[in-house]
């Protein structure tokens, strides 16, 4: 059971590491003036490398996450994803529920599709994930005994949108459900809803800001509860740049017995 719920981290880090890396800002206009529309830079093809660093009640868990996209045609992107993961259990913890302290390998592994019509959508960073309609396939490519993985086949559905509201400041507000479509020896039951309010001011230069609450509910506990992420980033160009983000990420693990907290540093390079 509980390499199970070390798996499930795994598997939730990777969720929030794609979130993340598909909602960077891209430079979109030399002045904060001119982005009453989103100038996204051309191009087809994304490389992203997300690295994630994970403070939790069960010891350090440490994410790298590769993901590619690809913009097949107006409205419409792929994106498919993998993680290794490093686990270091808290010694101060005598059940763990692995043999050994440390464990590490390739974790689960997603595919995702996006459609949004009337975006103009690119393989650029800047579109994140919930604009529009996007579904994505989890599937149990770690490890679960050694809780790489979380032995599920686990299906995402949301929905979202973007709009200047003032200024430099975006608002991006989403909706999603995940459930998991089947659960293996070491896998467990996960269904839930959420909804998320992105606040994003984009600024001369390619930097950008971004505060972003999440609140969600956990069917199968019958729980809610919220979490919150601060993003920091800049584009050096239109094909290469950073971000940043901190913040606490209890959808990671729901059983933990004080706060998570994840650090998420993401490489761009379109």
């Amino acid at each position: 059971m509980v390499n199970a719920l070390r798996g499930k981290l795994i598997t939730a880090l990777l969720l929030n590491c794609l979130v993340s890396a598909t909602a960077a800002q891209a430079d979109v206009a030399e002045s904060v003036e001119s982005v009453d529309t989103l100038a996204l830079p051309d191009g087809r093809h994304r490389i992203d490398v997300g690295v994630s660093l994970r403070d939790a009640y069960e010891g350090n868990i440490l994410v790298m996450v590769p993901a590619y996209s690809l913009a097949l045609s107006s409205g419409l992107r792929l994106l498919a994803s993998t993680s290794y993961a490093y686990l270091e259990s808290d010694p101060d913890l005598p059940a763990t529920g692995l043999d050994e302290p440390t464990s590490s390998g390739l974790g689960d592994s997603i595919i995702q599709a996006q459609y949004a019509p009337g975006v103009g959508i690119t393989a650029s960073p800047w579109i994140p994930d919930n604009v529009g309609l996007s579904g994505s396939l989890l599937m149990p490519t770690g490890d679960a005994e050694k809780g790489l993985g979380a032995d599920n086949w686990e299906l995402e559905v949301s929905v979202g949108w973007s709009y200047h509201a003032v200024g430099s400041l975006w608002l991006i507000p989403g909706a999603y459900y995940l459930t998991s479509t089947s659960e293996g020896s070491q896998g467990e039951p996960v269904e839930e809803v959420g909804i998320s309010l992105e606040l994003r001011w984009l600024f001369d230069g390619g930097y950008w800001v971004g505060y972003r609450p999440d609140l969600w509910h956990d069917l199968e506990a019958d729980a809610w509860a919220d979490d919150h992420m601060v993003v920091v980033g800049k584009m050096f160009s239109n094909g290469f740049g950073l971000g940043l983000e901190y913040g606490r990420a209890d959808r990671l693990d729901k059983t933990a017995q004080r706060d998570d907290y994840v650090a998420l540093l993401t490489f761009y390079y379109q």
